[in-house]
């Protein structure tokens, strides 16, 4: 019983997973230039 409720479950991460990535793989390069502008000004500060 248990077994099949993570088996459920892990299907169902998959999907979202699946879907998710193409998500977060457009934000990484907003995320790194974010991220290195913050360390732009807090450098120069």
């Amino acid at each position: 019983m248990v077994h099949g409720y993570y088996a459920i479950d892990l299907d169902i991460v998959g999907d979202t997973v699946k879907q998710d990535i193409p998500k977060v793989l457009d934000l990484i390069p907003k995320f790194r230039r974010d991220v290195e502008l913050f360390r732009l000004k807090t450098l120069n500060s």
